[in-house]
């Protein structure tokens, strides 16, 4: 539960990356080679949170460990711990950071499914079969509807329309971007196209559990209203 708690803190400050990219003259203007004290302290206060991630993924390798978020992790903080040693992609970095504001939804639904198991639970007669809904589960299946909704509009701009266009912008800028490090950009350019490959593989997942999650509240709406 920490986890979560610290991952929707690290999306609310990711709001800085919104001031870097239209706000800061020096690295809006300048997506390779611009850097400021703002930026910078995106881009290290995201590499510190994403060590955390990462660390706390190891540990508990059975509830967290899945292979699409290790490859994330990893191809999302590598850019970045090299562009902020060689003071190169903070624009690009922050730009990415854009992606992380649909995760505060990925979180809410954790929160939701503890809740939703909680009341079940105390829904139960003596004999273990479950009894009719009441108006708490009801309301937060709503709740899991609404948030599921959220989730994928928010996955869809920040991730599968923001990632391509992030793509093209590097390919127009291309000349520039060679000029930099090539332990910079290469990692830079493989990470985006890995994380919206990673994208389109969970927006898949999440279009389908929501079309779940409509259904089984459309269901319970039915059976509350006999």
């Amino acid at each position: 539960m920490c986890a979560r708690w610290i991952s929707s803190i690290h999306c609310v400050c990711l709001f800085s990356s919104y001031y870097c990219m239209f706000e800061d003259k020096v690295c809006g203007e300048n997506f390779v080679f611009g850097r400021s004290t703002f930026c910078d302290w995106a881009v290290s206060f995201s590499i510190t949170y994403w060590t955390f991630d990462f660390a706390t993924m190891l540990l508990n390798m059975k509830q967290l460990g899945d292979i699409a978020s290790f490859i994330h992790h990893i191809c999302a903080c590598t850019p970045f711990v090299l562009g902020r040693y060689y003071a190169e992609m903070h624009g690009y970095g922050a730009w990415a950071l854009l992606t992380e504001f649909s995760t505060p939804f990925v979180n809410n639904r954790w929160f939701i499914m503890q809740v939703l198991k909680h009341t079940q639970e105390e829904e139960k007669g003596s004999d273990g079969n479950t009894i009719k809904k009441g108006k708490a589960l009801l309301k937060w299946k709503k709740f899991e509807v609404l948030n599921g909704l959220g989730l994928w509009l928010s996955f869809l701009i920040c991730r599968i329309i923001n990632l391509p266009y992030m793509m093209y912008h590097q390919y127009n800028n291309r000349e520039v971007i060679f000029a930099a490090h090539k332990a910079v950009y290469i990692p830079m350019l493989f990470g985006t196209f890995m994380t919206a490959a990673l994208s389109f593989f969970w927006f898949d997942k999440i279009t389908r559990g929501l079309q779940r999650v409509v259904k089984q509240y459309q269901l319970q709406r039915k059976e509350k209203a006999k």
